[in-house]
């Protein structure tokens, strides 16, 4: 047995703010050696205050000197975190994933990933054929109910959420962070016709944006899952199916829609009261908690809608009807005009996220309804072990870093890693 502490319950709150988030968590498990004893340590996800998505919490789980060796093998590591988990959560609906250990996994290294099974499908893919086969078994029945499928690759732990609401100062700055960028450089966004082109230009680029990429392939999206987790050593790459119903998406060129909430991007963030996070709101005091705004009014009048408005008539000349207010919680599924080498060559398209009215520094609850059919999510989770493997079949068939960026640069580098791998053989 083992003794739970203080540490351990800490473990479980932060394993269930994920699990309340996501619907999954992968733990990684390692073992240290301190003199004469073994660790076993869990390292769980965890967003830090700026909202950071790849921050790990380190717990001590388990220590003896020689004794109880079992609790140092890959089940024995899942079965602790479970025991503990149900432990402390008597009324715990999670379950365990099984994971089997790999020969040639490192015997120090452990993975456990808890999930709920009525909220989340994981499947564990090993191999391209083995996932463009699950990816298209369910394509016929979604056609049916006039839904498309899209794809997003990134790390299993990462929360899918626009890169701007990883940091607040990011919210607050949006409209200046993006207006600085064009104005230094006009001719990189001169033929740019709207703003919301200008945002997907400035994505590229790597500009906290309240855009969310997509996929319209499978084979893009788990590309781009892989490429992620290599550069994050011992993560699990994650491929999440988003369910579009195809009545509600729109074209950035046809929609007024895409339009109002692109101009919330070049609006600052404020309103007619005095600022917010510098100080109490007259009008509603009890909304506001140390120095961040928790709700901002939309009302007439106030300065903030007045700016929408502006901006949105100056896109569109078409005047802001208050009555709109109302909608710049949306997220909307936009086709981009296809006149960028890197949206033909990703098949790519973006979720547009509106402004949270509740929580300002969170992007709209509507986003995960996106990730959900029926209620769950469905998820590709790549073992570690498998991603390198992965990424040598696609780029057998074509899917490289040329292809998806087209620079110069990665076809040299990948002409010149072929021809070394060649000569090695």
């Amino acid at each position: 047995m083992f003794t739970v502490i203080d540490s351990h319950r800490e473990l479980v709150d932060v394993v269930y703010e994920k699990l309340d988030c996501e619907g999954y968590v992968s733990i990684l498990g390692s073992i240290r050696q301190i003199d004469k004893s073994k660790q076993l340590v869990a390292q769980v996800p965890s967003s830090k205050d700026d909202g950071t998505p790849n921050c790990n919490k380190e717990f001590i789980l388990f220590e003896k000197k020689t004794e109880n060796e079992k609790a140092y093998t890959q089940d024995g590591f899942c079965a602790l975190v479970f025991k503990l988990v149900k432990l402390l959560k008597k009324n715990t609906e999670c379950k365990l994933f099984p994971l089997v250990q790999r020969p040639n996994e490192n015997e120090n290294m452990f993975f456990c990933i808890l999930y709920f099974d009525l909220e989340v499908e994981l499947i564990n893919i090993t191999s391209i054929t083995e996932f463009l086969a699950k990816v298209y078994a369910q394509k016929p029945q979604l056609e049916g109910l006039g839904y498309n499928q899209y794809y997003r690759g990134q790390i299993a732990n990462w929360r899918i959420v626009p890169s701007l609401f990883r940091k607040y100062k990011w919210v607050e700055e949006e409209a200046k962070l993006n207006a600085k960028i064009c104005s230094d450089r006009p001719s990189d966004f001169s033929d740019c016709r709207t703003q919301f082109e200008r945002l997907v230009r400035l994505k590229h680029y790597n500009q906290p944006s309240r855009l969310l990429d997509l996929s319209k392939s499978p084979l893009v999206g788990l590309y781009f899952s892989c490429e992620y987790a290599v550069n994050h050593p011992n993560q699990f790459a994650a491929v999440h199916c988003c369910f579009s119903n195809k009545k509600n998406e729109k074209f950035a060129s046809l929609s007024d829609s895409v339009e109002m909430l692109t101009s919330l991007t070049r609006s600052i963030f404020r309103c007619k009261y005095p600022r917010h996070d510098k100080g109490e709101c007259p009008q509603y005091p009890s909304l506001y908690m140390g120095n961040y705004m928790q709700k901002n009014c939309l009302e007439a009048g106030c300065q903030y809608v007045d700016e929408i408005a502006y901006q949105f008539s100056r896109e569109t000349s078409v005047e802001f009807d208050e009555m709109e207010l109302d909608k710049l919680d949306m997220c909307i599924i936009v086709h981009p005009p296809m006149n960028n080498h890197r949206i033909v060559q990703q098949q790519g398209l973006f979720i547009v996220c509106g402004r949270n009215q509740n929580y300002p520094y969170k992007a709209p609850e509507a986003l995960g309804d996106f990730f959900k059919l029926d209620g769950k999510r469905l998820i590709f989770l790549i073992h570690p072990e498998d991603i390198e493997t992965i990424k040598k079949q696609l780029s057998l068939l074509g899917i490289n870093e040329y292809y998806i960026y087209g620079d110069l640069e990665k076809e040299i580098k990948i002409e010149r890693e072929r021809i070394s791998g060649f000569n090695n053989g």
